[in-house]
């Protein structure tokens, strides 16, 4: 019998992932260090038509970075980071979602980004947790809700 294989990498390239039906875009946890990558991708109605769905949920000892990509129309959160996760958006468009990023105990960096349309742009939930933002992204700004942690500028 083989044992099973444990990624410590994953890569993402020129994929779409549409309406999740209650699942989310893309799910990446992990207990032991682990790097990934989402590069041209869409993820669209994650959540589908039933409640729940993440466009991007990373949890745990996570780094995982987004570029080029489009994540829309997620029934809760675009991008969240939670439980040490670190998550990297450079150069995308996360919009028309119910909140664009969300972080609960994690990290997540925003630069260059389209952010247009979302109920919230930026959420620190309880677990607390960052969000980096620089000042070149674009779009709407629909206020942060910070209860216990920041949303500051790298």
């Amino acid at each position: 019998m083989r044992p099973p294989v444990i990624l410590r990498n994953l890569h993402i390239r020129g994929a779409g992932i549409v309406n999740g039906n209650g699942a989310d875009g893309i799910f990446f946890s992990s207990g032991v260090l682990l790097f990934g990558e989402a590069d041209h991708v869409t993820i669209q109605r994650a959540g589908g038509t039933v409640q729940g769905g993440f466009g991007i949920l990373a949890v745990g000892n996570v780094v995982f970075t987004v570029t080029n990509s489009n994540v829309l129309n997620a029934q809760l959160v675009g991008i969240l980071a939670e439980s040490g996760a670190v998550v990297n958006v450079d150069l995308s468009s996360v919009s028309s979602n119910n909140t664009a990023f969300s972080v609960n105990g994690g990290i997540i960096r925003v630069s260059g980004n389209a952010i247009y349309d979302n109920n919230t742009n930026f959420s620190v939930l309880v677990g607390g947790g960052q969000i980096a933002t620089g000042d070149d992204n674009a779009g709407a700004v629909n206020g942060a809700a910070t209860p216990n942690g920041t949303v500051s500028k790298f």
